[in-house]
């Protein structure tokens, strides 16, 4: 893999390193405006449908928040290990 440092080819540590960046980025670059905004959508949509229709949705939803909420458990649990990671680094 090439990257890093003038394109030599990367160690363990860099891509490591790499990864928790990226990984830390995620987390904090959460645009919540943009969620907002989904809701409201949303919240519109689900109010114009038939009963029938609404609660098979909302059932619908609900797995699929279920399993971005599985997904970003596993993306805090991997940044909590590279924070330990670089925690034993730094001390």
């Amino acid at each position: 893999m090439m990257g890093g440092k003038a394109g030599w080819m990367l160690t363990a540590d860099d891509f490591l390193e790499e990864t928790i960046a990226a990984r830390v980025s995620q987390i904090l670059e959460g645009d919540d405006r943009q969620a907002q905004e989904l809701y409201g959508k949303q919240e519109a949509f689900i109010q114009g449908m038939e009963p029938d229709r609404k609660v098979q949705f909302e059932e619908l939803i609900e797995d699929m928040i279920m399993w971005g909420a599985r997904q970003c458990h596993l993306v805090y649990k991997a940044a909590f290990l590279d924070g330990l990671r670089l925690g034993h680094k730094a001390f």
